[in-house]
């Protein structure tokens, strides 16, 4: 069975505009532009604020569950109806849920998750940072669960890592944003380590 993910990430309205030239120029060209589909935030702060734990929570809900009902979703949360009515409308103008309406009986709205996982992708360059180095397909295995990542598994999990040398009085900052992220999905488990560098060639 295919895996279906939704894509988010944090692009500024620049960026944004340059693809769309982009794209233009492409169909131009007569070429067939690459397909980007996803959700879009200004800034780390703006998608933490709108993908919170309760509505992460509120995601997971559905997807495992199936409620057929707001109703039925809000019990099963023990939570307010009018406001995970208001979350689910939300996150359904975002397109992170689809909403139904039953057509047969009592008029409800039944709310979906049509995806597996949520990719969160965000450059380097918006943490503030310039000079990096990337490696790819890194394989090991979870220090506090125990899962591994050596793409050999049904759903195969593979690592990324980042080096970056940066000031001292960015550090902080740095780690701040890296937790932002770590907290949006937290199943994903990203990590962050500092070490002193004393000296450099």
């Amino acid at each position: 069975m295919k895996i279906k993910n939704i894509k988010i990430g944090v692009s500024n309205t620049q960026q944004i505009l340059d693809n769309f030239v982009e794209t233009g120029e492409a169909i131009e060209r007569g070429e067939s532009p690459e397909k980007s589909e996803g959700v879009y935030f200004e800034s780390i702060d703006t998608l933490e604020s709108i993908l919170t734990d309760k509505r992460l929570t509120l995601l997971r809900t559905i997807k495992e569950k199936k409620p057929q009902s707001i109703y039925e979703l809000a019990k099963i949360l023990h939570r307010d109806t009018k406001n995970v009515s208001n979350d689910v409308a939300k996150l359904s103008e975002l397109g992170f849920i689809t909403l139904t309406k039953s057509k047969k009986g009592r008029a409800r709205v039944s709310p979906a998750v049509n995806y597996d996982k949520i990719v969160l992708e965000i450059p380097i360059s918006r943490l503030g940072v310039k000079g990096y180095s990337l490696w790819e397909n890194v394989q090991g295995r979870g220090s506090r669960t125990g899962v591994p990542h050596l793409g050999t598994h049904t759903w195969p999990e593979i690592n990324k890592s980042v080096l970056t040398i940066v000031d001292d009085d960015l550090v902080d900052n740095l780690l701040d944003k890296v937790r932002k992220i770590d907290n949006i999905n937290k199943e994903v488990g990203i990590r962050a380590f500092v070490w002193d560098i004393l000296k450099t060639v």
